[in-house]
This record gives C-alpha cells, structure tokens and sequence, in this order.
C-alpha cells in the first residue's frame, strides 16, 4: 500500500509497542471530511513542546481529542483539537511488507488486548521478581555476547538533543537513559544482559540521518 497525501515517515520509539515498532515506515492520509474516531493511531504536535507524535485516540467528542500510546499506561494529559491532528497512520511497512494499521472499533479491541497481555506479562513477572534479583544480582546468569556484531543503534530527534535507543532487528533492547550514556535495558533482556557489556551511544551525529521521526 502506497503513501496516499505525502511522503512516507519512519517511526521510532517505544509508545506504540507492538503496534508500531522502529523504523516503521508510516502510511498517512488526511481526514479531510472524515470524523477523527476513537481506535484510530494518528499523528500530531505536543501541545506541551511542540514534538510530533503517533498515539492512538482513546476518546473523540465534543470536547476535543484524547490520546495514548499503546505501549503507556496512561493517557496523553491534553485535549486536541482536530485542526491539531495532521493525518491517520493507516500501514506501516515492515520487513518488505506492509501491514495494516486499524482504527475504529477495531483500533480499540486491539489496545485492550495489548493492555490486557501487559496487565498478564506483569501478574506473571511479580511473583518472579525476587528471584531475578536474587539470580542477576551477581551477574553470574548474564549472556557474554558479541554485542556489536548482533546490536545497532538508531538515532532521533527528541527536542534540542539527539537521543539513541540499541535494537536487536526491530526490537528495543535498551534506550539512552540520560546525557552520560548510560542504556536502560528492557525487560527481557535485562534478565542475562549487563549494561556494562553495551556499546556507548555515539554523541553528536545521528547515524540514521532519517527525517520526521516519530517518538
């Protein structure tokens, strides 16, 4: 499926996990005529800095536009107007194919079975925690693998500041903590990888050199 109103764009960050995932290449058309609905993922500006993001609408009346990602667990804490939403992400292409992207009831059924797989993922990760501690506290049960041969890394825009997250193929393994370099590694790769093991992100360039990133 062809872009249909304007150049494709590629997505990166974690909120709209499994949903979207890096680099993306995103499929947008304008509403036009067309009603903003609840379900759909669209793209739009923060009112808070001004940054584009892609999150989906949880709510569309009269009052305005409510919006999450799927990956956070709470609503964006603004209301929109649709003079503000800049176009419905309808596909993504993804590993040569493109794949659909619903809104509507059925952008809806899927958040709730992304939530619902989250809220089961984290009652069965409780239970374990004491002994995930007890067992990575030491390092001895980490992985020592070739990080640099199995890892890249991509770079985006966030604000005044170039900001870098390690991905194995399209999944995020660790994202750029704070200005010192330092990854926070992800669940599961936290259980038998070390941060220590993890290349430093390359400041001041950004390798990817891809426009229009959406976080």
């Amino acid at each position: 499926m062809p872009c249909q109103s304007r150049p494709c764009d590629f997505y990166v960050g974690p909120s709209m996990h499994p949903t979207l995932k890096p680099l993306d290449r995103l499929n947008l058309i304008d509403y036009g005529a067309r009603t903003v609905r609840s379900g759909d993922v669209i793209v739009f500006r923060s009112p808070m800095d001004g940054q584009r993001l892609t999150h989906r609408v949880t709510k569309s009346n009269a009052e305005g536009i409510m919006t999450r990602g799927d990956n956070n667990d709470r609503r964006d804490p603004w209301v929109l107007t649709p003079e503000e939403v800049q176009g419905q992400v309808v596909s993504a292409r993804r590993n040569g194919r493109w794949v659909t992207i619903h809104g509507g009831l059925r952008g809806r059924i899927r958040a709730a079975e992304i939530r619902f797989m989250r809220h089961v993922i984290r009652m069965i990760y409780r239970p374990l925690r004491t002994m995930y501690r007890a067992l990575t506290g030491n390092g001895r049960f980490r992985l020592k693998l070739p990080i640099r041969k199995i890892f890249r890394i991509i770079s985006f825009q966030r604000q005044e500041r170039t900001e870098f997250q390690l991905l194995i193929g399209s999944k995020v393994v660790a994202g750029q903590a704070d200005e010192q370099g330092h990854w926070l590694l992800r669940r599961p790769y936290s259980w038998f990888l070390s941060e220590k093991c993890l290349p430093a992100p390359p400041f001041g360039s950004d390798k990817e050199g891809q426009p229009n990133r959406y976080i």
